[in-house]
């Protein structure tokens, strides 16, 4: 575990401490055989059909989103990526991805919406992004969280609490930055 943590530190600063404590406490867990055999039937199966397409998607993309979309397809689940550029090259090589594709402020303004993650928190995260030069959504740029938020288009809604008024999209979501 320390190794992922140590890793990510290098490539995306002040992600070491939430991603130990998200490991820790079992939020996120590194996908093994080992660990894939304990908790599905057909762990070995999964594992290796993850492990090909994995190396196979890396002709197109980098190596940790080649494995995120592999483990994605391979479990049937959504994933949460950023690099539209690595969704775009895989779709153009013909590979039917998992979905759907979420974004990290699609995540953010759902936390927001149901409760779990307070304004403070979202305009927190939002400014630590823009002082590391992380992905930041357009609408959110040159704006605070909640200002950005009437601009955005989420993926994720709460359809039974309406704090998120939803933006229309003026693009096809799929060339959506």
């Amino acid at each position: 575990m320390e190794s992922y943590g140590h890793r990510a530190a290098g490539k995306f600063p002040g992600i070491a401490g939430p991603l130990r404590k998200a490991m820790a406490t079992g939020v996120l867990t590194v996908l093994t055989r080992s660990y894939l055999r304990e908790t599905i039937d057909s762990g070995d199966i999964v594992f290796d059909s993850l492990d090909i397409e994995g190396r196979e998607f890396f002709n197109y993309c980098q190596r940790g989103e080649a494995y995120s979309h592999a483990a994605a397809n391979a479990l049937c689940v959504p994933i949460a990526t950023e690099d539209l550029s690595a969704v775009r090259a895989l779709a153009y090589a013909g590979f039917e991805l998992s979905g759907p594709i979420v974004r990290v402020f699609d995540l953010i303004a759902f936390a927001f919406q149901i409760g779990e993650m307070p304004q403070e928190s979202c305009e927190s995260f939002l400014a630590s992004q823009k002082k590391q030069g992380s992905a930041v959504q357009p609408c959110f740029r040159n704006s605070s969280f909640i200002d950005g938020l009437s601009h955005f288009y989420p993926r994720l809604l709460d359809r039974y609490d309406t704090r998120i008024w939803i933006a229309r999209p003026k693009k096809s979501l799929a060339a959506d930055g």
